[in-house]
């Protein structure tokens, strides 16, 4: 059965950055163009931290990192879709809300593996490169490690 996903715990810039993500088209670019953004917003982020050093291998193997712990907390791997408690509470697709709930859900994935790319930008990049993907249909795929 699915649960109410709750958005309290999004930044409070969520909103206004979505907004503004929203404005610049990212809601419809194609999945390749939005993975891009990622991770071009993962390389501003990363070299505004104090000594770190991100080319675009490390940009990449944190791509995966979030990939793969991300379809760990959304799929059911013995189904290949989305886990039961998720069916329906985030599937609102290609629109604010659907994006909210999603990065309500993978905010703390992204978190627990570098609290520093836990802001609105990236968990709003992440949720449209999955929406876009279509969720069930990702979850049916193994992720890369």
């Amino acid at each position: 059965m699915a649960t109410d996903v709750s958005t309290s715990a999004l930044p409070q810039d969520f909103d206004a950055t979505l907004r503004a993500l929203t404005g610049d088209g990212l809601l419809e670019q194609d999945p390749l163009t939005v993975r891009q953004g990622l991770a071009s917003q993962v390389h501003v982020i990363g070299s505004a931290l104090p000594g770190a050093v991100l080319d675009d291998n490390r940009v990449q193997r944190l791509l995966r990192n979030w990939e793969v712990a991300i379809h760990q907390e959304l799929c059911d791997p013995d189904k290949g879709k989305l886990k039961e408690r998720y069916d329906g509470a985030i599937s609102g697709g290609m629109t604010p809300q659907g994006v909210a709930a999603v990065s309500a859900v993978i905010l703390p994935v992204v978190q627990a593996i570098n609290p520093a790319f836990a802001v609105s930008s990236v968990v709003i990049y992440i949720s449209v490169w999955l929406l876009k993907a279509g969720l069930n249909h990702w979850c049916a795929t193994k992720p890369t490690s």
